[in-house]
């Protein structure tokens, strides 16, 4: 049996960093639950023919979709070999198009936030030239710290420990197991 790193990896470890419900004043996301902003539920839920409704009331069928389908399959992550996948959707949960811009950085091709066919290319190339994923992933995890440890300051500075410690745990689960 196929493992399934959306539905046994990539989602559980997000959903247990996102938690449940908050509104932080500081955090330009806004009401958030389980991760999902009320910006991204709104749009989710007209998207499929939906009223509108505070983002406390999402359901976990809703919260999986819409990870499914705007994070982890607008990163066109089962095109990319594990664990450079996993790595790629937890910070676009993160970060939006930053966490395309800083995979595009290390991998010297035109940073635009759009994983294209130029992209998915070079990642192809990147992972035979480092002999595995792990190898890219782990550059890829630094590079996440060093973006976290840039913006990082004033408002943000409060969320850059929990930013961290997110990488670390990340490396630690997926790159030393």
């Amino acid at each position: 049996m196929e493992l399934n790193v959306f539905e046994n990896i990539a989602l559980p470890f997000v959903l247990a960093h996102e938690g449940g419900f908050v509104d932080n004043p500081h955090d330009s996301g806004g009401a958030t639950n389980k991760g999902v902003t009320q910006a991204t539920y709104d749009v989710w839920r007209l998207k499929n023919g939906e009223y509108k409704r505070p983002v406390q009331q999402i359901e976990d069928n809703e919260v999986h979709d819409i990870y499914k389908a705007f994070y982890w399959g607008a990163c066109k992550c089962d095109e990319i070999p594990y664990p450079l996948n996993f790595a790629i959707f937890d910070f676009n949960v993160n970060a939006g198009a930053n966490a395309i811009k800083v995979l595009q950085k290390i991998l010297h091709v035109t940073e635009d936030g759009i994983l294209g066919s130029a992209t998915l290319g070079v990642i192809q190339t990147n992972t035979r030239v480092y002999e595995d994923t792990a190898a890219l992933t782990g550059k890829y995890l630094d590079a996440r710290a060093e973006y976290y440890r840039a913006i990082g300051v004033g408002k943000n500075a409060e969320f850059l420990g929990g930013w961290i410690a997110r990488v670390e745990d990340l490396k630690r689960k997926f790159l030393m197991a």
